[in-house]
C-alpha cells in the first residue's frame, strides 16, 4: 500500500552534524566553528538542488567531525550513502554521511558534486527496496520498507557506477552536467587539502562506516511516485522496441 504523503521534517533535521562527545571538544577551535557554519553551506546547497531536480525533496545529510581514510591511510574517502536517523523520532532513512575533513575543505562546487552523488546512491538503494520489499502505509503516512544492510561505499569505479541512479532522472541539467564521480579529477584539491589540513596535524581520523543493520526504512511518497513513474517510462519504452 503506498503513503499518501510525508510530513517534512523540520529545516533542521535534513542536516546535522554529529559530534563526538568527547573528539569535538578536542578539535581546534577553528574547526569546530567551520564546521558548524558549514552546515549552513550543505543546507542552501542541498536546498538549492531540490529546487532544480524532478522531486522536490532531496535524502537527508549527517556530517561527522573526523576524515575517512582506507586503513592503510593510500585513499580519502568524501561521502557515503547510507543508514541515517532523523529526527526526534529517529527515523530510519536512506540518507547521505559526509566527513567533517571533506566538507570543511570542499569548495562549493565540489561540495554540490559530492551531494549529487551521494543523493544519486541513495536513490538507487530505494529503487532496488522497492522492487522487492512490500509497501505498507503507517501511522505517519510514510511508505516503510523492509530492507536488509546494504554496503555504504565501495573503493571500485565501476562497482560504484553500477549503483548508481541515471542523473538526468533526478536532477536538473546543470546538476547532471556538474554530477562527479569517483575517479574524477575534481576531487583532487579536497583530497590535498584534507592530507595537509587534516591528516597531517594529527586530527582524528577513521575508516568509512560499515553497513549498518535496520528492519526497515521510511521513504518520502513523493520520491516513490517519481520512481514507478521512472518505471511505467521504462517499460513503455522496452514494448515500443519490441518486436
Amino acid at each position: 500500500m503506498m503513503a499518501k504523503g510525508p510530513k517534512v521534517p523540520k529545516v533542521e533535521d535534513w542536516v546535522v552534524l554529529r559530534q563526538h562527545p568527547i573528539r569535538w571538544i578536542k578539535l581546534p577551535v577553528y574547526v569546530r566553528l567551520g564546521l558548524r557554519k558549514k552546515v549552513g553551506e550543505v543546507l542552501a546547497i542541498r536546498a538549492s538542488i531540490a529546487a532544480n531536480a524532478k522531486v522536490p525533496i532531496m535524502p537527508p545529510v549527517e556530517i561527522t567531525d573526523v576524515a575517512w581514510q582506507s586503513a592503510d591511510q593510500e585513499r580519502c574517502f568524501h561521502g557515503a550513502a547510507g543508514i541515517i536517523r532523523v529526527g526526534r523520532k529517529r527515523e530510519t532513512q536512506f540518507g547521505v554521511r559526509l566527513p567533517g575533513a571533506s566538507v570543511l575543505w570542499a569548495d562549493r562546487t565540489t561540495l554540490r558534486g559530492i551531494l549529487l552523488h551521494e543523493f544519486s546512491h541513495c536513490f538507487w538503494n530505494i529503487r532496488q527496496e522497492l522492487a522487492v520489499s512490500d509497501v505498507e502505509e503507517d501511522d505517519d503516512q510514510r511508505a516503510r520498507l523492509g530492507c536488509e544492510s546494504r554496503e555504504p561505499w565501495d573503493d571500485d569505479s565501476e562497482r560504484d557506477r553500477s549503483t548508481l541512479e541515471d542523473p538526468r532522472d533526478w536532477f536538473g541539467p546543470e546538476d547532471c552536467a556538474a554530477f562527479l564521480y569517483g575517479e574524477s579529477g575534481d576531487l583532487a584539491g579536497c583530497t590535498e587539502l584534507v592530507a595537509s589540513q587534516w591528516i597531517a596535524k594529527g586530527l582524528p581520523w577513521e575508516t568509512p562506516p560499515e553497513p549498518v543493520e535496520y528492519n526497515g526504512v521510511v521513504v518520502p511518497e513523493v520520491t516513490i511516485a517519481h520512481i514507478e513513474r521512472l518505471d511505467r517510462a521504462t517499460a513503455a519504452a522496452s514494448c515500443a522496441s519490441a518486436p
